[in-house]
């Protein structure tokens, strides 16, 4: 079987939370099926700041100590160092466009990196990028 990788956004990231808090069953569940059929999860150090202060400001810490405890123990976390963060930035300014974060462009850049083609998201920036995205 050839393992692929499966990028997550922050939007993702919260949401799976939010569908677990709803249904008031462990985030990891949510997951699970991607996690049996071993399919490396993995994210960005921006992703996980980013909802990291989401959570907060919605949620409080409680969420946080979750996501972190129980979600992010699925994920591998990819740190945006100097050479990530400047292709990022680059694209980021180059695009010019008011709704397309530096969150986004460091994800795209992590994910052109190994080549990677499938992301968990419904945000149409991906999908203009040329990846799949996966919702």
């Amino acid at each position: 079987m050839i393992r692929t990788q499966t990028q997550l956004t922050e939007e993702q990231v919260r949401r799976v939370k939010e569908i677990a808090e709803r249904e008031d069953i462990e985030a990891g569940t949510v997951w699970m099926p991607w996690i049996r059929h071993d399919i490396p999860l993995l994210t960005s150090n921006y992703v996980v700041v980013d909802t990291f202060a989401v959570l907060q400001r919605r949620y409080g810490m409680t969420a946080v100590c979750a996501f972190h405890e129980e979600l992010l123990s699925m994920v591998h976390i990819v740190w945006g160092e100097a050479p990530l963060h400047t292709q990022a930035l680059q694209q980021f300014f180059t695009a010019n466009r008011r709704q397309l974060s530096l969150v986004d462009c460091t994800s795209f850049a992590v994910m052109r990196a190994p080549g990677l083609r499938r992301v968990f998201t419904s945000d149409a920036h991906f999908a203009e990028q040329g990846f799949t995205c996966l919702s």
